[in-house]
């Protein structure tokens, strides 16, 4: 499969993921489910998603993101979920404030994201669980000004401001 021109980039609005699962039980800690749909875009989709901790950037090479989807190749009007939990074995630093950044071959990739925080059972009533629901129309959506194959951990992608 050839390499693919991404020509769209969204952007999350950010969210605190507040503790790593301890893999037990029902116990899941926090998550972030990234969801994208192909709109009838008339053929074949590619998106590729990235979860980044706020306080590393987005695009510092030092800093690689914690969550790499790799290339989804969406059909015409197919849907692909995924996301991301912190590893308690890394909490100190994979526990923060979030955001996700989406690249894709056409604008008629829809994302959105649901941001999951569940109590912790060790230490009741030390904060409220949540949820935070990123629909469509909350991501920043910028047009890719040179559509490109590079990504910001291998090389800049010019935006259009």
């Amino acid at each position: 499969m050839p390499t693919p021109t991404y020509q769209t980039y969204y952007l999350s609005g950010t969210a605190e993921l507040l503790r790593a699962s301890p893999g037990a039980g029902e116990d899941l800690g926090s998550f972030a489910r990234v969801y994208l749909t192909n709109n009838l875009s008339g053929g074949d989709q590619v998106a590729r998603v990235f979860m980044h901790r706020q306080d590393q950037g987005l695009v510092a090479a030092e800093y690689p993101p914690l969550y790499d989807s790799g290339e989804i190749t969406l059909s015409d009007g197919q849907m692909w979920i995924g996301g991301y939990a912190p590893d308690p074995q890394h909490e100190s630093t994979e526990v923060g404030t979030f955001c996700a950044s989406i690249f894709a071959t056409s604008p008629r990739v829809v994302p959105s994201m649901l941001v999951v925080n569940t109590p912790n059972p060790a230490t009741p009533g030390k904060w409220a669980p949540g949820q935070i629901y990123f629909s469509p129309g909350d991501f920043a959506v910028e047009p890719v000004a040179q559509p490109s194959s590079a990504l910001p951990f291998i090389g800049a992608i010019p935006m259009k401001h």
